[in-house]
């Protein structure tokens, strides 16, 4: 039960990373890097899918 706990906790810390990482980031560099400001949240999420690009 401890391992899974220590688990979500180190999956939450890296999602709120990524977010606030790719936050920070300015609109230009975003765009240099191939993404938008709306696609922050699903990559943090690892639930992105460059396919759908656009229709989100």
């Amino acid at each position: 039960m401890l391992n899974n706990i220590i688990s979500k906790y180190s999956r939450w810390k890296n999602r709120r990373e990524t977010f606030n990482s790719l936050h920070r980031l300015t609109d230009s560099e975003l765009r240099d890097i191939g993404i938008c400001r709306g696609d922050i949240r699903s990559i943090a999420n690892d639930t992105w899918n460059e396919n759908l690009r656009g229709w989100n």
